[in-house]
């Protein structure tokens, strides 16, 4: 049995609505509380109300746009390939759970040289390197941002992107996913994350204690505007 389902593709005109019916990779953290930019009740409202205020930011619209791009440039760097996916998917062990991939990596090319002039710092070959270890297909989560978050980005990871990036691979039941991010107009980073399952645990359970919150909630509403 798959650990996941398809609920739809990104260009589905419903992938809105089905989105207010599942916790989303994008918004776990802030569910998990762990987000520097969404709360936790953020999230409770907008499931309720089955409604979202939310307007993409300049990063996530030139994200969106260059991200088949970028990840042409990622392959074109480290000789990793990747192929794009773009679909919703939800786990059948906790259909609550849900994400939108934005593509699948495969093991690197064999005797390639990276293209180190590309980044200000040289860790394509080390990410090579670390991959032979890891079999079998994995994901990539692709990110856009400023050229002056390169500095965090060079430290570690932001953790709301790695939370992100550990749904899809709880979504998918894959070992691995890469985490790529864009610094800028001239620099690019990427990690390798292993599966976390005491993570995914966590998610689980923050899952099922914000979607009781929820349908209490909307049933409230109901009841209300029965009232009324």
């Amino acid at each position: 049995m798959k650990s996941y389902e398809l609920v739809c593709h990104d260009d589905d005109p419903k992938w809105l609505s089905y989105r207010f019916d599942h916790i989303t990779a994008s918004e776990m953290s802030a569910v998990m509380e762990r987000c520097p930019w969404a709360a936790r009740e953020d999230i409770l409202r907008r499931k309720v109300t089955r409604s979202d205020d939310f307007k993409p930011t300049r990063n996530m619209w030139w994200g969106s746009e260059l991200e088949k791009f970028n990840m042409e440039m990622f392959t074109k760097i480290t000789g990793i390939r990747t192929r794009s996916c773009n679909a919703f998917l939800r786990s059948t062990k906790e259909p609550l759970i849900a994400a939108t991939l934005d593509g699948f990596a495969l093991n690197p090319r064999k005797d390639y040289d990276t293209l180190d002039i590309a980044t200000k710092k040289p860790w394509a070959e080390e990410l090579r390197a670390v991959l032979r270890n890891r079999s079998g297909l994995g994901l990539i989560e692709m990110k856009n941002t400023e050229s002056w978050f390169a500095k965090k980005w060079h430290e570690a990871p932001p953790e709301h992107y790695v939370i992100q990036l550990q749904q899809q691979l709880y979504v998918t039941g894959l070992d691995w996913g890469i985490l790529c991010a864009k610094l800028g107009a001239g620099d690019m980073i990427a990690y390798l994350i292993d599966a976390d399952p005491l993570l995914h645990e966590e998610m689980e359970i923050d899952a099922r204690s914000i979607w009781k919150e929820i349908k209490n909630e909307r049933r409230e509403l109901e009841q209300h505007f029965d009232r009324t």
